[in-house]
């Protein structure tokens, strides 16, 4: 019997548009789509209600006429991902192809893009807010002051809307802090939260704790496209400066960016009398050190400290950053090359987000599994083997007007 490979690929779009809402730590915005309308595509339509203020009563002429404007606003889902996948069909044969498949695509979600879509909402929250004077930064979660720091922003974004409905995002590294606070005289509390899915979350003034694990909660990330080099294993990293140390001695990327994972540094002892050491640039922005030698070419003794202050030269000494030294009397030695590794996005430097408030009616989050085609070996001409393609749209939005409602607690200074 033919496999009707369109009921499946139906099957699967629902039932993994399912699993991202269930398994996203941020899964709770997806309910508040509301009267938000998606036809498909990577566009949606979200109502937008305007309405006039309270007017004077006048006991001749009555009441004062009013105007209540329901508009649709049409946002396109900035986030288009997608990916391809081979299950030869040597390996997969009429009886087993659902359960493997399932099993691929339910793995692909759990363990890329689940955190991928919570990562990227997070940090569109942290933008907004900063961008809005919403956040605040400088502060690292200390058990002395931790409590006391949290209690001062859930009273001050509910100074400005009201005792309504709050959630808070917290890292599990942060939520532990808490939970040790000497400031703290009972336990936290355990209460249900009824986003759209139920479950037992600790709570703090009756405001649900949602815990997150840290790398989802940076306020900047790099989407790598997968094909790009030093991109092509896809996935998402938090914007950074590619850096690498060697011998108590750290050397940057000026810039960030994936370019930085090509730089490298080599220290090699020179050969001809030199009473000096030199680093020169290529305009790759690799690095060479040449080390010192006496005037009878014996190797010259050089310090961490010294070489932070090297001056570069050469055409590409705008791409390596000043040196900086965590061990000053580290003497160095001739090192093989290493390459500067952890660079990654444009823009800025990601920071670690403490904690985010926002009302739980706020963020406005849409995930959809968008044209998932399943092809079997006879229609694939590429390989003989069952092909999957798997593409996601997804975004996150706060309306103008609920700004407000949303405030983010930054460990780095802002």
């Amino acid at each position: 019997m033919p496999i009707n490979t369109l009921a499946y690929a139906t099957l699967f779009q629902q039932e993994l548009d399912k699993q991202v809402v269930a398994g996203a730590t941020s899964g709770w915005m997806e309910g508040n789509t509301g009267l938000v309308i998606y036809n498909g595509g990577n566009t949606v339509k979200i109502p937008k209600l305007v309405m006039d203020g309270l007017g004077n009563y006048d006991r001749s002429l009555g009441f004062t006429q009013g105007a209540a404007t329901l508009s649709y606003e049409t946002k396109t889902m900035g986030q288009d991902r997608g990916r391809t996948f081979s299950l030869d069909s040597m390996d997969v044969n009429e009886t087993n192809f659902v359960a493997n498949a399932s099993n691929l695509m339910g793995e692909f979600q759990r363990t890329q893009v689940i955190p991928e879509i919570d990562a990227y909402r997070y940090s569109q929250i942290a933008q907004q807010a900063i961008a809005n004077g919403r956040a605040s930064g400088g502060y690292t979660p200390v058990v002395s002051t931790i409590y006391s720091a949290l209690l001062a922003d859930i009273a001050a974004i509910q100074d400005t809307i009201g005792a309504i409905p709050l959630v808070i995002t917290m890292s599990t590294a942060t939520l532990d802090i808490l939970e040790r606070s000497t400031e703290i005289v009972r336990q936290l509390q355990v209460g249900s939260f009824a986003g759209i899915i139920q479950g037992e979350v600790k709570q703090i003034s009756d405001c649900p704790i949602k815990e997150v694990p840290s790398a989802r909660l940076k306020t900047a990330y790099a989407f790598w496209d997968g094909k790009t080099a030093g991109q092509t294993m896809g996935g998402f990293k938090p914007n950074g400066i590619a850096s690498i140390t060697i011998g108590g001695v750290t050397y940057s990327a000026a810039a960030i960016g994936e370019a930085g994972n090509d730089y490298s540094v080599t220290i090699v002892q020179g050969v001809a009398d030199a009473a000096v050491a030199t680093g020169v640039v290529d305009s790759s922005g690799n690095l060479v050190i040449t080390l010192g030698t006496t005037t009878g070419a014996v190797p010259i003794a050089m310090t961490a400290t010294a070489a932070a202050a090297l001056v570069y030269s050469g055409a590409g000494s705008a791409l390596i950053s000043k040196a900086v030294t965590g061990t000053a009397s580290t003497v160095q030695v001739a090192s093989a090359k290493a390459s500067l590794s952890g660079g990654a996005g444009t823009g800025s430097v990601a920071k670690s987000i403490n904690w985010l408030i926002t009302a739980a009616t706020t963020p406005i989050a849409i995930s959809k599994t968008d044209n998932m085609r399943i092809f079997s070996p006879d229609t694939n001409q590429s390989a003989d083997a069952w092909k999957l393609d798997y593409r996601k749209y997804h975004d996150l939005w706060i309306l103008d007007n609920k700004l407000p409602t949303i405030f983010a607690n930054i460990k780095e200074s802002l």
